[in-house]
């Protein structure tokens, strides 16, 4: 069953999983992120330069770091 309620790109290229909730980084370069058991997300990318490109996502306890491939590291 579709599971993509709020996202505004359905071109998903990375999927991470923390802490039951889940974050999807679509081509577009937003990023998402959803209760584990939900089909609703929310974007959490808000706040980010114009232009970042998001590549992967890391996760220290309650610290989330956001890796780039234009802008550097985000925390």
């Amino acid at each position: 069953s579709s599971a993509n309620t709020g996202l505004s790109n359905l071109n998903i290229k990375r999927v991470f999983c923390n802490n039951w909730v889940k974050y999807a980084i679509c081509s577009s370069g937003n990023v998402y992120k959803s209760n584990l058991h939900s089909y609703n997300w929310t974007m959490i990318s808000e706040g980010l330069p114009v232009g970042v490109n998001p590549t992967s996502l890391a996760f220290f306890g309650n610290t989330m770091i956001l890796t780039t491939s234009t802008h550097g590291v985000y925390k």
